[in-house]
């Protein structure tokens, strides 16, 4: 079964890192997430310069502990943890990420790299983790299946 769009890919509980074609209407998602029971959390990537500002985002979007250490190593640890989150699966919706893709390509890589990872973990567990990048085409997003919103 292909999935093409974002309620198939929650009405299935999978998992993996996708780009998503049309503006992601965040107000709906959170409704479609409800439903199935999953937890969502947005990331605003818009004023991110730095994989610092990247990892401080997407750590005070997703309630990290005080102790994590901001690197890649912390990001996969806490990734594939999430014991502080009471959800039934996790949905990550990465907005504003197109300039983010321009201005720092590697970092931005290395970060879908990671989350990529942390989906085929859960995988295994039989837990939801979705991640939804708001971005253009692009060299840092090409290699991402392209789903739609709806």
């Amino acid at each position: 079964m292909t999935l093409t769009t974002v309620p198939q890919l929650l009405g299935a509980a999978y998992g993996g890192v996708f780009r998503v074609k049309n503006r992601p209407d965040v107000g709906r998602l959170i409704g479609l997430a409800k439903l199935k029971r999953l937890r969502l959390f947005r990331v605003d990537c818009s004023a991110v310069r730095s994989k610092r500002a990247l990892l401080a985002t997407i750590a005070r979007a997703l309630h990290f502990p005080d102790y994590f250490g901001y690197n890649w190593d912390a990001l996969a640890d806490c990734l594939t943890d999430l014991e502080w989150l009471d959800a039934d699966g996790i949905v990550l919706v990465l907005t504003g990420a197109t300039d983010l893709a321009a201005r720092a390509p590697r970092d931005f890589s290395v970060a879908l790299d990671v989350l990529q990872e942390a989906a085929d973990y859960w995988a295994g567990e039989g837990f939801p983790f979705v991640v939804l990048v708001d971005a253009q085409p692009g060299p840092a997003t090409a290699r991402l299946p392209a789903v739609r919103t709806g």
